[in-house]
């Protein structure tokens, strides 16, 4: 975002290994601080894209602690490898279809 000018400007795409290709868009949730609810803002961010259809995923980089697990109902915890690619697995789904 270009304060000065209060325009959103568009970033050059990154070079990436082809995990990502099929994502269009990115939100990313973060503080400085602990204990401010950025996972429950982005399970809501999450939550109210998935409600219109879109295909959302969530993935919790909490390094000392992911909360997200504790905040989701997942039903089938079976972590299985991708079949197009064995060194991937794949994402567990929630009720509401977040990846």
């Amino acid at each position: 975002i270009d304060i000065i000018n209060a325009s959103i400007t568009k970033s050059q795409p990154s070079v990436t290994t082809g995990a990502l290709d099929n994502v269009k868009h990115v939100i990313a949730v973060s503080s400085c601080k602990g204990g401010v609810g950025k996972s429950t803002v982005a399970l809501n961010i999450a939550n109210s894209l998935a409600s219109t259809g879109l295909a959302v995923g969530l993935l919790d980089t909490d390094v000392y602690g992911p909360s997200l697990p504790s905040m989701v109902n997942i039903k089938d915890l079976t972590v299985r490898k991708s079949k197009i690619n064995p060194n991937f697995i794949l994402p567990l789904i929630d009720d509401n279809n977040i990846k």
